[in-house]
Order: structure tokens, then sequence, then C-alpha cells
């Protein structure tokens, strides 16, 4: 029980560890706080999840697929939101960041439901 408590510990870290990691790059190269990065990993996430259990694609092939996917996001992210601001300020920028994370949330709520969280929660209690 220890041990798998240790595990568990070290993986969860490790995945703060990564995006923390990943924001700080992001932020170091752009100058730009980029809070739609949580919700960029999470329908990465869930496509993860779509392509292993409704398409039963093997798992290394389907990691490749994601990290397909999760670049393509951030490329359109980039280049249709962040690349069309006419002059913009940090402020702008966070602002629409923000606005490209409600627009992912609302999109992971419409394609995958709403209450999986909820559900998912009750089931490890």
């Amino acid at each position: 029980m220890f041990g798998q408590l240790i595990v568990s510990g070290l993986a969860v870290g490790a995945c703060y560890a990564l995006l923390a990691l990943a924001m700080v790059i992001i932020y170091k190269t752009s100058e730009v706080l980029n809070f739609a990065q949580g919700e960029m990993a999470m329908v990465s996430t869930f496509v993860a999840f779509s392509i292993l259990d409704t398409y039963h694609v093997p798992f290394p092939w389907a990691a490749v697929l994601t990290f397909s996917f999760a670049i393509l996001l951030g490329i359109f992210f980039e280049f249709v939101f962040l690349r069309q601001a006419k002059d913009p300020t940090v402020l702008g920028l966070i602002i629409i960041t923000l606005g490209f994370e409600m627009v992912l949330m609302g999109f992971a709520g419409w394609k995958w439901g709403l209450t999986r969280d909820r559900f998912l929660f009750q089931s490890l209690i």
C-alpha cells in the first residue's frame, strides 16, 4: 500500500512538473502566459482516450496520433488566434488564451460530456 502511494505520488508530481516546465518554456519564448495550456492537454488526453477506446488503435500508434494532434492544436492556436491580434498587449494576449481555454472547455463538455469527471470521481471513492 505504501509503495503504491509513493509511485502514485511520484507520477502525479512528474505530471505537475512537466506542465509547469511547459508553462515556463512557453512564457520564456513568447512572453505570454498561456492559460489554455491545461485545456489543450485535457483535449489531447480525451483524443487519446477516444482513439484507444472507440477505434481500438494500438497504444504506440495512438500516442503518435495524439502527439500529432497536440502539435497541430498548438499551431492552430498560434496562427489563428495569437498572430491575428493587431498590435497586441500582454494583457490582450492573456485574454485571448483565457478565451481559447473557455472554447476548449466547452468543446470538451459538448464532445465527451460534462458529467464524466463526476462519475469517474464517484467510482474512485
